[in-house]
């Protein structure tokens, strides 16, 4: 709904309402069925020169129970609401010809709260944050911002901020300069978690969240460089570095000879260095080839007793591929991925200290997708294949050794169809 009053201002209203069921499967543990509602509705009203004052809200209702674990909350399941409420102002101005300024700061309110786990498990998080963006010339654009957040009764306060420098020094080169400070939060599982006396097979878990928890602090820079040598050439070179600490990690403890106590701590750091260089060239009229090798070398740090810090995260990824897409409504995209063999962890549903870990295979990986539009942009019929060279190296062990249950299918080929329609 828009109200428009004639005298540079405006107002507008939207909303929304859905509802649905689904199941996830949680690894090879247990199999969840959900119900889930959701609301939202938004607001804005555009004051001309004063700049433009929004708020957005939703609500989401979940309604969750395992058959294969425990009976929880009322009736056989748990219900979590997720509130969220956020009010901006959004103010730009054009000082001069060369210099233009761009200002938006506000709030938030976010609140996750259940009829289930322990007293106290609801968590409320208040926020305030602020941006402003400089303009010089259309050519140097800097941006800098931070954000408060304080999570009452558990994490307390924690600060970001972030900063970027754009530099358009010419149509063939563009330059970007960024870095962070973040956090993450700890997650309402790793805070309430509360499976008592799980059976597997002969051994009985006691896992428990830990409410005592702090968030994991994250310092990130990058590099970003464009080169466009000619129109039908693009060339980019991406290098970064992040740093973590207090690492939010899984714990067990032997209490008996078939009993463990399972939580969570903050235990030590890791860092990462790496970069991407890629190619991306339109050969012929609506032909266009890519390619590109990402590198990451990761390591534990602060005194983070992983001996197989690069579990993975394997050093070196290469991608590459064809897509070709005609205006009589034919298009085909064929693409290759090659991912190199790295040590992974090989519990997938629980990974602590003495997981055993295991040695995957490189990757080779080749898709493709053919279809047609007899309705430009409506009716679509495509043909997809996957793996076509039928690699069979899963991307986790297949076989979790902790829980001695199925945590992963093998890739393998797949050749599948689809028709879809889209409505406007």
């Amino acid at each position: 709904i828009d109200f428009d009053s004639g005298k540079s201002t405006r107002a507008r209203l939207t909303g929304g309402v859905s509802h649905g069921s689904y199941v996830m499967q949680a690894g090879g543990l247990s199999k969840w069925n959900i119900t889930e509602g959701f609301v939202m509705g938004d607001a804005s009203h555009d004051f001309g020169k004063a700049g433009e004052l929004s708020f957005k809200s939703w609500w989401r209702r979940s309604q969750a129970g395992s058959p294969d674990l425990f009976t929880v909350g009322t009736g056989g399941t748990s219900i979590i609401d997720n509130v969220s409420a956020e009010a901006n102002h959004n103010i730009s101005i054009d000082v001069n010809e060369w210099f233009k300024n761009s200002t938006v700061f506000g709030f938030e309110y976010y609140a996750l709260l259940t009829d289930d786990f322990a007293v106290g498990g609801n968590i409320h998080n208040f926020a305030g944050f602020l941006q402003n963006e400089m303009r010089f010339w259309e050519k140097l654009i800097f941006t800098a911002g931070f954000r408060l957040d304080y999570q009452k009764d558990f994490t307390g306060l924690n600060t970001s901020a972030h900063g970027s420098l754009v530099w358009l020094a010419h149509p063939m080169y563009t330059m970007r300069v960024s870095g962070s400070l973040a956090y993450n939060t700890p997650t309402f599982y790793n805070f309430f978690l509360d499976f008592p006396n799980i059976a597997v097979g002969p051994i009985m878990i006691n896992a428990q969240g830990n409410p005592n928890l702090s968030s994991e602090t994250i310092i990130y820079a990058e590099m970003g460089n464009i080169v466009r040598p000619i129109d039908l050439l693009t060339l980019h070179l991406d290098i970064f570095y992040y740093r973590m600490r207090d690492l939010i990690v899984p714990t067990l403890a032997q209490t008996s000879p078939t009993t463990f106590d399972a939580t969570f701590i903050n235990r030590g750091g890791a860092q990462a260095v790496g970069g991407e260089i890629g190619a991306e060239a339109d050969v012929i009229e609506d032909l266009v080839l890519y390619a590109n090798w990402a590198y990451e070398y990761f390591e534990a740090i602060l005194g983070n007793p992983d001996i197989t810090a690069n579990l993975g995260n394997p050093l070196n990824k290469v991608n590459a591929g064809v897509r070709y897409a005609a205006d009589f409504g034919l298009f085909v995209n064929l693409d290759f991925h090659w991912i190199q063999s790295h040590w992974r962890k090989a519990g997938a549903v629980l990974n602590f200290d003495n997981t055993p870990v295991r040695k995957l295979g490189n990757i080779f990986m080749l898709n493709a997708r053919l279809g047609y539009q007899p309705v430009k942009d409506k009716l679509e019929i495509a043909v997809i294949a996957n793996n076509i060279l039928n690699d069979n190296t899963p991307y986790i062990p297949a076989v979790d050794p902790v829980l001695g249950v199925r945590a992963a299918e093998r890739p393998g080929f797949r050749l599948l169809g689809t028709i879809s329609y889209t409505f406007k």
